[in-house]
């Protein structure tokens, strides 16, 4: 199932957010148990310090008056102890236990049982008595021998923190639909460059490869405009390289196409045998020069569109070139073109075997093409001093003036007066692939009288 952006973004968003919420929530309701523990802790040992120094005081009288029923059956002492511990609206429940030396209980509050809150005699406690849970402080005096103890309620806090905690919780879920709303909006706006995007290139022709302009983009964007902005110049390039190749590819062919059919109806009309078998010749002759064309057409159409799918791997130069060298031996021996092959075995380089023998296979052939009977082609290969790898291939043909060597690479370009039969696209092809490889072409004149290409390898 494919998710949006918008929806993926408002998920991730919201459920942080939920998330944060939550555990901000579970850490403040903590810190607020905890606070709450220690205030009341802190109420409960001062309500033991009051109760220690009102006993202390009424001590010192009964000491004072040789009173030795000591707070035993004095009503007045009692309401006057328990007015000290009155029960307000948002206080706990405290009791409180005041015991002697021999282990009796003194004194107690009204909501106090008549057994020990704890056996300890010093500090906090916690201790559960028919059913109720208390929080005890226990304080005692080792000149008196009387301990103090003081307990309330533990329900009274829980139902404090509980409080608290639906004081804090509520109105967090409360606004989370409203969160919710505001994110929802500033995700809609912040994506709605996309948006903006996406429809100028849905609305766009396919002739329409203009540049999709930059300006109120956010920079998360910019990236992916840009992108495409080269993407649509690679595809405007491809379509005029499509157009000149048509256009080049109509005039070239209409040519040698007019060539065939004026001898194909000259041999249908000649009525002597001798004229028909030269129309026949010539014919024959045409449909080779075309064949060639279109077969170099077809790959130079073909290189273009493969040249990002090309798959480079480590070889060796020497043995392809030799295979390519084997194949257009009997080219040369047709032509009786001494032809040699020079390998350095190390040659070694990164580049794509297919293209690579096409452009060989086209330098030999031209070299072969264009060198009189009786010449001579030589081929070698060298690993370089400066790391790099060069093929050189030298004829002995008739060479090319100085001024058209950087012309000889365009598409259909052919010299005045050549009476070689050609198509003009050999070189294009080469240094199309010697591009795909990053490596470069030169053009001298040879020591045989003709030219030497030298395609260098750069590793």
């Amino acid at each position: 199932m494919r998710i949006s952006l918008h929806q993926r973004l408002l998920v991730y968003l919201l459920s942080a957010t939920l998330l944060g919420w939550i555990v901000v929530a579970v850490i403040s309701v903590t810190k607020t148990r905890i606070e709450i523990e220690e205030l009341f802790d802190a109420k409960l040992a001062q309500s033991s310090w009051v109760l220690w120094s009102l006993v202390s005081h009424e001590l010192s009288e009964e000491a004072a008056t040789g009173n030795a029923g000591y707070l035993a059956g004095n009503t007045r002492h009692m309401a006057e102890l328990e007015s000290h511990f009155m029960v307000h609206k948002y206080d706990s429940p405290i009791a409180f236990q005041i015991w002697i030396r021999e282990g009796a209980l003194q004194f107690n509050s009204v909501n106090a049982p008549l057994r020990a809150f704890s056996d300890q005699i010093n500090g906090f406690s916690n201790t559960t008595m028919d059913g109720v849970d208390w929080r005890v402080f226990s304080h005692y005096d080792e000149a008196s021998g009387i301990v103090v103890r003081v307990a309330e309620h533990r329900r009274v806090r829980r139902d404090l923190v509980n409080q608290i905690a639906w004081q804090f919780i509520l109105p967090l879920i409360g606004g989370l639909p409203l969160f919710a709303f505001i994110i929802w909006k500033c995700v809609d706006y912040g994506i709605h460059p996309l948006g903006v995007v996406m429809n100028a290139v849905t609305a766009r022709a396919p002739s329409h490869l203009t540049r999709i302009e930059l300006e109120d983009v956010p920079d998360e964007v910019a990236p992916l405009i840009t992108s495409l902005n080269g993407l649509f110049e690679r595809i405007e390039e491809m379509l005029e390289g499509e157009r000149r190749f048509t256009n080049d590819a109509a005039h070239e062919l209409r040519s040698p196409l007019t060539v065939l059919m004026t001898q194909a109806q000259i041999a249908i009309r000649a009525v002597k045998v001798e004229d028909r078998q030269r129309a026949l010749v010539q014919l024959d002759q045409g449909v080779t020069r075309a064949i060639h064309l279109i077969e170099q057409m077809l790959t130079l159409a073909r290189i273009d569109p493969e040249a990002t799918t090309l798959e480079f791997i480590e070889l060796m130069l020497g043995p392809l070139v030799q295979e390519v060298t084997s194949e257009k031996a009997g080219d040369a021996l047709g032509k009786q073109i001494d032809i040699s092959l020079e390998d350095s075995e190390t040659a070694s380089i990164l580049g794509n075997p297919q293209t690579l023998q096409i452009l060989t296979r086209n330098i030999i052939d031209n070299a072969i093409r264009y060198t009189p009977e009786g010449g001579c082609v030589s081929i070698r290969t060298e690993d370089r001093d400066d790391g790099t790898v060069a093929l050189i291939v030298a004829d002995s043909g008739p060479g090319i003036p100085e001024q058209e060597r950087a012309a000889v690479f365009r598409r259909f370009y052919r010299r005045g007066g050549n009476r070689v039969p050609g198509s003009g696209l050999g070189l294009s092809i080469v240094k199309r692939i010697a591009d795909l490889h990053s490596a470069s072409i030169s053009l001298e004149s040879s020591s045989a009288g003709g030219i030497e290409i030298t395609v260098c390898f750069h590793l």
